[in-house]
């Protein structure tokens, strides 16, 4: 089974769940599966300091990056900062 298929098919089971309750015990579960995992193999200690969540939205982000599409030039970017940096 491909990971895209693996993914789709925790996507479906985790839709199925209609209970709020259950959803929030899964959606823990589920956080603190990925914490661990991130902390297991985590090479530096920069985000030793950020909570479970913020190192999870850092990997998304880092996994967004990924994707050609999500990304601006570097010219772009210190146009975009200059605003908020001048």
């Amino acid at each position: 089974m491909s990971t895209l298929e693996m993914k789709g098919e925790i996507f479906e089971l985790v839709s199925a769940v209609r209970s709020e309750n259950e959803l929030e015990k899964l959606l823990q579960i589920i956080r603190e599966f990925v914490s661990q995992k991130i902390s297991a193999t985590q090479k530096s200690d920069d985000d030793s300091d950020m909570t479970p969540a913020q190192v999870m939205d850092l990997h998304r982000a880092i996994e967004r990056s990924r994707d050609e599409r999500n990304l601006i030039s570097n010219e772009e970017a210190l146009k975009r900062l200059s605003k908020w940096l001048n």
